[in-house]
């Protein structure tokens, strides 16, 4: 479930507070975690900052994080608990991260120091991983950029897609579309990139 409208260039505009529990109560729900991405100062430069439900590290159903080799012990329930970070392998290699380094980010509430439990083969973008709790509690940010839903077993995706645009109408503007559908939304994005870059490199 996103917002249809889009921001940064290819990120769904975040949706507001509320929606995830008007989506638990739709029938057919079994699960309803959300994820909010920001891009935030890193360094020198900027890096993508996901904050993700508890449900999404309570095992592979939602989400398989891929973990790298030298995970730290415990890493998944540190990074739930708010106490450290997963990093892409693109972040480990642009700023030479690896588990056990210290990161530093800056955010409306002050500074923090996270430890990097692990590194993660999840997302080809630099992005650091966090527990959405946390996220909220220091960024003072309660929305979701995707919030994703898991259905009851017997019921077809259309069926539980119609109650959902019927349940959220009145008070949510959505687009609800399956993972596939997603992630081939990214990958025509990469692809429209691409031919940018082969334009310009033409000019």
């Amino acid at each position: 479930v996103t917002s249809p409208f889009i921001t940064g260039g290819y990120i769904s505009a975040p949706l507001g507070p509320g929606l995830k529990q008007k989506v638990l109560a739709v029938e057919g729900v079994t699960v309803a975690a959300g994820q909010e991405r920001k891009e935030i100062a890193f360094g020198d430069g900027t890096v993508l900052l996901d904050g993700y439900d508890a449900e999404f590290f309570a095992g592979p159903q939602l989400r398989d994080w891929l973990l790298g080799p030298d995970v730290l012990d415990g890493a998944v329930e540190s990074v739930r608990r708010g106490a450290a970070v997963f990093v892409t392998q693109a972040l480990a290699k642009r700023n030479g991260l690896h588990p056990g380094s210290i990161v530093q980010l800056t955010s409306p509430t002050g500074t923090w120091t996270y430890q990097v439990a692990a590194i993660s083969g999840t997302d080809p973008s630099p992005v650091i991983i966090m527990a959405r709790d946390e996220y909220m509690a220091k960024w003072n940010d309660d929305k979701i950029t995707w919030l994703f839903v898991n259905i009851r077993e017997g019921d077809s995706v259309e069926a539980v897609s119609g109650r959902l645009q019927k349940d959220l109408q009145s008070d949510f503007r959505v687009r609800i579309q399956t993972c596939g559908d997603l992630v081939r939304y990214f990958a025509s994005q990469v692809r429209e990139g691409f031919q940018l870059l082969y334009i310009m490199d033409g000019v």
